[in-house]
């Protein structure tokens, strides 16, 4: 497999995926196409055996409460974590700065002044605090890391899964959901015919995201894709459902406002030139879902060598005669 060398997807502008992020992170409840993906990502984890630990479920804003709640009872209070990117952290504008806040199921908030509607609910479901309560966690712990619907609107997701990487410990398993590019073509090709310029941000091929992986140090990436098709019954129900799913983030967008004239010449547009099913119109939604784990580290010894303590623990417990 090539290297991934862009350092984000080329057309993402970051100050608008950061924008976005933080209307997930202060809206009561994620739209209801994460909510679908993040119940379909979760019966994936079944097939995964996952070891005793922290699972971390990373930005939890994009899972939903429904998610969210179903990731707690499945691995219990003591062993869930929400985790929160730094603002800085999602922007990735300085990568030496701390990979992530977490948060204990009994415990829960924000550090960064953002709105906690979503956490205080998971609050009061989790109300009391058990007689043991969860070990710091510190880098290098957690069992899982799962995400949902949100590396392809992150302006660096090689950062991000290096963030991963650094979370888990050995045998651990990043596992996350992603739009794909087939997601919105029907929509992208009435805003070329029209010149309206890009409707949307261009999205990540999943076979791109295994060899991201691969260099942020996983090994054997498993992708997998499965296609939707939404139908509505007028451009105007398609549009106010589609604007809840996120925004134009293309570095090129239109950069004005719109009038009121351009939004009935796009809704004309879009009764005219999407395909129909049954008198509905169809957009497609395409998901990929991808998780690797995180292999043992392999060093290689000259006069000095530098091996960190937790390695050097690992390394003793495998050599240990059962």
């Amino acid at each position: 497999m090539t290297k991934s060398t862009t350092p984000r997807p080329p057309t993402l502008d970051a100050t608008a995926a950061l924008r976005w992020h933080a209307q997930l992170r202060a809206a009561a409840n994620a739209p209801w196409l994460h909510a679908e993906v993040a119940k379909r990502s979760l019966e994936r984890l079944d097939y995964l055996k996952l070891a005793d630990g922290p699972k971390l479920l990373w930005e939890s804003a994009h899972a939903g409460l429904a998610a969210q709640q179903a990731f707690l009872v499945r691995f219990g209070k003591l062993q869930t974590r929400l985790v929160a990117a730094k603002t800085a952290d999602f922007g990735c504008f300085d990568p030496g700065i701390s990979a992530f806040i977490e948060f204990d199921a009994t415990n829960i908030g924000f550090s960064d002044g953002g709105a906690v509607s979503a956490l205080s609910w998971l609050r009061r479901q989790f109300s009391g605090s058990p007689s043991v309560q969860p070990a710091p966690l510190e880098s290098g712990q957690a069992q899982l890391v799962w995400s949902n619907l949100l590396i392809h609107g992150h302006p660096q997701p090689q950062i991000l899964m290096r963030q991963w990487f650094d979370a888990l410990a050995v045998g651990g398993c990043a596992m996350f959901s992603a739009l794909g590019v087939d997601t919105g073509r029907e929509l992208r090709q009435v805003f070329a015919d029209a010149g309206f310029g890009p409707a949307a941000a261009a999205l990540t091929d999943m076979h791109d995201w295994g060899d991201m992986l691969i260099d942020a140090g996983f090994s054997n990436p498993v992708m997998d894709m499965e296609k939707l098709k939404l139908t509505y019954p007028s451009a105007n129900a398609l549009l106010a459902d589609w604007r809840s799913f996120g925004r134009n983030g293309h570095t090129q967008r239109f950069e004005g406002l719109r009038t009121a004239r351009w939004r009935e010449t796009l809704l004309r547009r879009l009764e005219s030139g999407l395909p129909r099913e049954n008198g509905e119109m169809c957009m497609a939604v395409e998901l990929a879902y991808g998780h690797a784990f995180k292999p043992s580290a392999k060093h290689t010894v000259s006069e000095m060598s530098a091996i960190s303590m937790q390695d050097m623990r690992a390394m003793l417990r495998r050599k240990q005669p059962a």
